[in-house]
């Protein structure tokens, strides 16, 4: 089995086949394809600590929590329940927030909120886990909806080919009944989100129908044509 963080990492043939116009439609959408809804924060808090407050952020938020209460304790309690499997002890996590990165935390927050209003994202389900497809493992996907996939990337940075990668997995994952879905990235730090048409995405950069991408790329997952 191969997880779906390898597989959305790899540099291998899966990517170079499936989807070989991807580089330049990241270029093309960081070139200002993408809505702006609000400008960057730019805070003064320490960088090594976003990850945590990031992720905070996105937890007050699927779990209907408030930044700026007791609420942001249980957020917190969460989390390392969440990431003992996955990291070690680190002292950039174990630290208290500071009086600034609760303020980063809430503006997030806030920003989260907004944007899912203006998106009806509405009857989300969060981190959601679809079923394992050939060799692949599960998939986690931040905000599915009944007719949305949705990423969140809170990072101080433009978009990058994994977090398409990352939908384009659980697009494949979820099945071809999901071809007319809306796929979402959401930047609340850069106050950015890039939407589209799942099959108009997938025809843009594959070069291949709707149909013979899922096709190809449920063969490269299969036992026989895995090669990521």
């Amino acid at each position: 089995m191969i997880s779906s963080r390898r597989l959305i990492e790899s540099s291998g043939n899966f990517w170079r086949d499936l989807t070989p116009l991807l580089p330049n439609y990241v270029k093309h959408v960081n070139m200002g394809g993408y809505e702006r809804h609000d400008a960057p924060i730019r805070s003064e808090t320490e960088k090594a600590r976003h990850f945590l407050v990031n992720e905070l952020a996105f937890t007050c938020f699927s779990n209907d929590l408030k930044p700026r209460s007791e609420d942001a304790d249980i957020a917190y309690e969460k989390l390392q329940r969440k990431w003992i499997r996955r990291l070690p002890s680190n002292p950039w996590i174990d630290l208290p927030l500071t009086e600034d990165e609760i303020g980063d935390l809430s503006s997030l927050f806030s920003r989260l909120s907004s944007y899912s209003r203006i998106l009806n994202l509405n009857g989300a389900i969060f981190e959601s886990v679809t079923p394992a497809v050939g060799r692949l493992e599960y998939v986690e996907i931040d905000i599915l909806t009944s007719d949305a996939i949705c990423e969140v990337k809170s990072g101080e940075r433009s978009f990058r080919s994994i977090d398409f990668r990352q939908l384009l997995v659980a697009l494949i994952a979820l099945g071809s009944v999901r071809i007319d879905n809306t796929l979402l990235l959401i930047n609340p730090r850069e106050g950015i989100v890039w939407k589209e048409n799942a099959k108009d995405f997938v025809e843009s950069i594959s070069l291949r129908s709707i149909s013979d991408f899922f096709g190809d790329s449920l063969y490269q997952l299969s036992e026989v044509g895995l090669s990521a």
